[in-house]
């Protein structure tokens, strides 16, 4: 894990020092920038476990902690650990009836459920049950978002929820893996603009072909010559990402309960 994460951080950095405008194509950069927030601080995420009396997936955990609590991601970027709800009880409406508790100390029952309406409105009941034990990343726009199972058999894995399909987990093993591969896709120029849908939407269900991208390698016949990011790539130094400003308006982090 330690690895993956100094890759990842190293693939971050070079793609800030790029500037998310060489990256028109992608969607939604426009809204995170490419940017990072603070890592989110131990206590709190203590507080976030104990409360909901669950140890987060070691890999995502770690994510918070080391590389920031939110920020660049796929769609509208990864969602702090505080808007974990997001998709089952969205911030900027009321919704009583959504029991947090309840929610994550169910396990995650995600799966295709033959003669249901994938049509449905997110706050029928059933639709509800099926995502228990799941955690927000990222809102995919449309009321289409990515989950992260936190307690069920599949704890620890990404899955997509739709209102118009089933239930589709990413064939990634885990959130570090989903995530880097998002990273290696956007520095080749492979992804498309909705990350990971391809599976999702259609008959094929294999896992990509996709190993880790070696940065270094990759420099010497990239857009960019290996001389001029030997600071992002060097393995002795942790690189400097770039953080995320707030606009003075918007909530931080002690405002919003979790």
């Amino acid at each position: 894990m330690e690895a993956q994460l100094n890759r990842i951080k190293q693939k971050l950095a070079y793609l800030q020092s790029e500037g998310w405008e060489k990256y028109p194509e992608d969607f939604a950069f426009f809204d995170h920038q490419l940017a990072m927030n603070p890592p989110l601080p131990l206590d709190k995420l203590l507080e976030f476990e104990q409360t909901y009396q669950l140890k987060l997936p070691e890999g995502y955990r770690r994510f918070l902690l080391e590389v920031g609590n939110g920020g660049a991601g796929p769609y509208y970027g990864i969602l702090p650990l505080e808007y974990w709800a997001e998709a089952f009880s969205p911030s900027w409406i009321e919704n009583s009836r959504f029991d947090k508790m309840g929610h994550l100390l169910g396990e995650c029952d995600a799966h295709p459920h033959p003669g249901k309406d994938y049509g449905v409105n997110e706050e029928d009941d059933y639709f509800l049950e099926w995502f228990k034990g799941t955690i927000t990343l990222c809102d995919q726009g449309c009321n289409y978002h990515s989950l992260l199972v936190v307690r069920g058999k599949e704890q620890g894995r990404v899955c997509y929820r739709g209102m118009m399909y089933e239930p589709y987990y990413m064939p990634d093993p885990d959130f570090l893996s989903w995530y880097e591969r998002w990273l290696d896709e956007t520095l080749t120029r492979r992804t498309d603009m909705w990350f990971g849908g391809a599976g999702w939407m259609s008959e094929d269900k294999g896992p990509p072909d996709w190993q880790p991208l070696d940065l270094e390698e990759f420099l010497k016949t990239g857009p960019r010559p290996a001389e001029t990011s030997r600071e992002i790539i060097r393995l002795d130094k942790s690189p400097s990402l770039s953080l995320l400003k707030l606009p003075d308006d918007l909530e931080t982090e002690e405002d919003i309960p979790f």
